[in-house]
């Protein structure tokens, strides 16, 4: 025998939905928003702007240990140039390493006794505060002509610093963002 469902019954079931309702749509809301808002989050970070901690000190003093800094994303993702002395992050098998161009495609470069020479021409690098009694022969390496898809990237800190002269020359996939804009500490924001 069916049960029949009084119209008091009705009524307060009625009165419990309705005042779920509001709740479900909120909820419903809320995670619209949060969707939106994680998916302009990534795609900020995948073509425009790329947040980066800098990691270590092979950088130094251009960028300290970490810094907190945004890069530029875009350029590189619509194919702009990347010129010798940018900074950009790229990708290693070990992870993403920030540092700064110093031979792109074509250029021969060689690097003795703490001088760094491009196409014959030595370079005068004042953003670099290596103490020479630091340097070691190690470091150094003969002329190596880059190819046509190649960079060589090296950090500031040269005695400190594991970039191309350890993982090879870099080609243009492997770098992910250039220029950093350093946004803390707060008393060293300022574009590189």
């Amino acid at each position: 025998m069916a049960r029949r469902v009084s119209n008091s019954g009705q009524t307060r079931i009625k009165r419990n939905l309705e005042a779920i309702m509001p709740l479900t749509r909120q909820i419903f809301s809320l995670l619209k928003y949060y969707v939106i808002g994680v998916a302009i989050v990534l795609l900020i970070a995948n073509f425009i702007a790329k947040p980066v901690v800098v990691r270590g000190s092979s950088m130094n003093p251009t960028l300290n240990n970490f810094d907190i800094c945004i890069s530029n994303r875009l350029s590189i993702v619509l194919g702009g140039t990347i010129d010798r002395f940018d900074i950009v992050v790229a990708q290693t098998e070990e992870g993403e390493i920030v540092k700064r161009v110093v031979g792109i495609p074509g250029d021969v470069i060689s690097y003795q006794g703490g001088v760094l020479t491009v196409n014959g021409t030595t370079v005068v690098e004042d953003y670099i505060i290596d103490d020479p009694s630091k340097h070691h022969s190690d470091m150094d390496f003969r002329e190596i002509r880059l190819g046509a898809d190649e960079y060589f990237l090296m950090g500031d800190n040269r005695t400190g610093s594991t970039d191309s002269r350890y993982f090879g020359p870099f080609h243009r996939s492997d770098i992910i963002s250039k220029d950093m804009l350093i946004l803390f500490p707060f008393n060293r924001i300022r574009l590189v």
